[in-house]
């Protein structure tokens, strides 16, 4: 059954977290900004900004959770308590954290280039990337505690899209090559402490349900 039809929603990335509440009743989403460069698909780009919104599972009734600011992505913590967001600025991206009950104001982090953010344990885990000489520059994985302090960079491997986690330790990392003439896309899931890697499967996507149960794989289209 439809929640609500109201404006241009957009579900979260599944590699951040489930969208709902751990209780299950509010389901979170972005109601996409108009004139946002939005694709027009399901799912959230890179590119896609709007306000957070929650709607109640069994109302329907919906509203704004920080009116008038734009985020990209975000992570709910699995206490249900907190969020994070990263947001694309005219300064370029910035990493914050907030209470959902909204007693206190949205916390910017000290970090630089934030993609992709996700709730593990007592870290905020994300993605950045540093100019280099290739273009689109490779990302690097980070995390950071929620009071803004011990920000590492825990994988510096080259890789092309990953997810984290839900225990914080493993990374699905896809890397692309060539072979035979032809684009290759590899999934493999590394224990970025030991750095050990397991090779999953080829020209596929991967990541973790919240509770870390089960790992999902999606075919990655050519």
């Amino acid at each position: 059954r439809a929640i609500g039809s109201e404006g241009r929603p957009r579900l979260a990335r599944a590699q951040n977290g489930s969208p709902f509440s751990p209780d299950g009743k509010k389901l979170y989403y972005l109601q996409i900004a108009r004139g946002s460069n939005d694709v027009g698909d399901a799912m959230l780009t890179a590119f896609t900004s709007g306000e957070l919104w929650a709607v109640d599972v069994e109302s329907g009734q919906a509203g704004a959770v920080f009116p008038g600011l734009n985020i990209t992505g975000f992570s709910l913590a699995r206490d249900g308590k907190h969020i994070t967001f990263t947001t694309a600025d005219s300064d370029g991206p910035h990493l914050w954290v907030a209470a959902l009950d909204r007693q206190s104001p949205p916390r910017k982090l000290p970090v630089t280039s934030p993609e992709s953010p996700r709730f593990a344990n007592e870290y905020i885990y994300y993605f950045s990337r540093f100019p280099g000489t290739q273009r689109p520059p490779p990302p690097a994985v980070h995390r950071i505690r929620v009071d803004g302090t011990g920000d590492e960079r825990v994988w510096t491997k080259e890789f092309w899209r990953g997810a984290v986690s839900p225990s914080g330790r493993h990374l699905a990392l896809t890397n692309r090559g060539f072979a035979g003439g032809a684009d290759v896309v590899r999934l493999e899931v590394v224990d970025w402490q030991t750095g050990s890697a397991i090779p999953i499967c080829k020209d596929c996507t991967g990541w973790w349900s919240d509770d870390g149960a089960w790992f999902i794989i999606a075919e990655q289209s050519r």
